[in-house]
């Protein structure tokens, strides 16, 4: 089972937007208005995070199943890319809430 990713939750990867990639640690800055978990609303596919090197990363896959919004729910393991170059995926999500 998976845990889902919330507001406030991480991404890990490589950044390419430098002349030598980097390793990146981002934050998931929005997310879900209506459905959320441990009180922090719950990423969505196209949500978007914001890397430690300066740059943002989006949420490109999630569940079919689970959804807020209409929206598929990030799980931890889920791609991430940076929009200026790169990518990683979710490393971090909700101990309560899991995708079977």
């Amino acid at each position: 089972m998976a845990e889902l990713a919330r507001i406030g939750d991480l991404a890990q990867g490589i950044c390419r937007a430098h002349p030598t990639p980097v390793e990146f640690t981002a934050t998931f800055t929005t997310g879900s208005g209506t459905l959320g978990s441990d009180g922090a609303g719950l990423v969505r596919v196209g949500d978007i995070g914001h890397t430690d090197c300066g740059h943002t990363i989006v949420a490109l896959a999630g569940s079919d199943v689970l959804l807020a919004d209409g929206i598929g729910l990030v799980r931890v393991g889920d791609p991430v890319a940076v929009q200026e170059g790169g990518e990683g995926v979710v490393v971090s999500g909700s101990e309560i809430v899991k995708d079977a």
